[in-house]
């Protein structure tokens, strides 16, 4: 029997590479993972790698929300990344719609290093691996109490 149960997933965007953090239903640390990563890490080719591994994953999960951390600066909303030093292409690129559109789910984005701070102070992971992507934990955290606040997972839209 297949049982579905919820998540939400921390992705960090990294110059190189894609880290996935993932928390139950109660917000509690469950895993991380490191995706094959398309060797750009352009805005395209990062949407069409996450969407595609969310929707495998959604078939046995119900993803709730996602947050995702780029080395980048945002518009006041944090809905469009407006420049990244370390991420080619990355200008104006309206990524947390594109994400919304192709998911049907609300994603936070957030900076890296803030998300790194946020995911250090988390006393659950202080004992775990040094080799843990905080800022994939942060931003995981960060969606979590945002889909919280709204008492239901929240839709695009």
């Amino acid at each position: 029997m297949n049982i579905k149960f919820d998540l939400t997933i921390g992705a960090e965007i990294g110059s190189t590479s894609i880290k996935l953090c993932y928390l139950d239903e109660n917000g509690y640390f469950l895993d991380q993972k490191e995706l094959g990563s398309p060797e750009l890490l352009t805005p395209g080719a990062v949407t069409v790698e996450l969407c595609q591994y969310f929707e495998s994953l959604n078939q046995t999960h119900l993803i709730n929300s996602f947050g995702i951390s780029l080395p980048a600066f945002f518009d006041s909303e944090y809905r469009i990344v407006k420049k990244s030093n370390l991420l080619k292409d990355w200008i104006d690129v309206p990524f947390a719609d594109w994400m919304e559109i192709r998911l049907g789910t609300g994603v936070i984005l957030a900076n890296t290093r803030e998300c790194e701070l946020f995911g250090m102070q988390w006393s659950e992971i202080s004992n775990f691996s040094k080799d843990l992507s905080f800022a994939s934990i942060g931003v995981a955290r960060l969606a979590h109490q945002k889909n919280m606040s709204n008492l239901a997972p929240f839709k695009a839209g």
